[in-house]
């Protein structure tokens, strides 16, 4: 059973340190939730620092655009009996996370 599926969204306020700083959210997502979804242009970052920390290549991904996510964000909510005790949305506006999750839950 998953237990908790972290979506982080850029977070453009950082300024010229923000690869840096996103790249330490994925050190902190290694330690803190079974499946890390970045999405946006430092997603790529946040999956890096992940990895670099011993998240799991498989449980771990990047996504520039909310639309690209759907797909895989579909399948992993059929994995195994496909509950996910809970989800966290840092940072993410919360009109664009109820968007996205009802068309991955169509």
């Amino acid at each position: 059973m998953l237990e908790e599926l972290l979506f982080v969204g850029d977070m453009l306020e950082l300024g010229r340190d923000s690869d840096k700083y996103h790249r330490q959210i994925g050190e902190c997502a290694a330690h803190s939730c079974d499946i890390l979804i970045g999405i946006g242009m430092f997603s790529d970052y946040m999956r890096e620092g992940a990895l670099e920390h011993g998240m799991d290549e498989g449980f771990c991904y990047s996504f520039r655009t909310q639309e690209e996510s759907v797909t895989t964000i579909k399948d992993i909510m059929r994995v195994g009996d496909g509950i996910v005790k809970r989800i966290a949305a840092w940072q993410w506006r919360v009109d664009r996370f109820d968007i996205l999750m009802i068309e991955c839950m169509e």
